[in-house]
């Protein structure tokens, strides 16, 4: 029989957590750019086939025009995402690593030496 477990999770660290929102968001974004570009190649057809017929032709303005909106939100949220991560996981300029977040750093280790058995010495004179 095969053991039941706690299965584990492949998030392993906040950055990781912020990487598969990212992730997430980068391929609802592909789709959603790809639903655009035919929204707008429908609009376009309504603009050349509606040549004459007033109605046509502003269903085919207002489908543009909120295509365009609709673009511009899409961007902002990936580059609000791109903020949010980036805001998060400052690195640190010298060694680019991610900085300790306030309440998230390692325990505090005593320098080397601290410890009477660090020192030298017959009883760490």
């Amino acid at each position: 029989a095969k053991e039941l477990g706690t299965p584990e999770s492949p998030i392993k660290t906040p950055g990781g957590l912020l990487d598969a929102i990212a992730n997430i968001v980068k391929w609802v974004y592909i789709v959603f750019f790809v639903i655009a570009v035919m929204f707008i190649l429908f609009a376009a057809f309504n603009y050349l086939s509606g040549a004459g017929n007033p109605e046509k032709l502003k269903k085919a303005h207002d489908m543009i025009m909120y295509t365009a909106i609709a673009i511009a939100i899409a961007l902002l949220a990936v580059g609000a995402v791109t903020i949010i991560k980036n805001f998060l996981l400052q690195k640190d300029e010298t060694t680019q690593q991610p900085q300790q977040q306030k309440g998230l750093a390692p325990p505090w280790q005593p320098p080397k030496g601290w410890w009477p058995e660090d020192r030298e010495g017959p009883i760490g004179i």
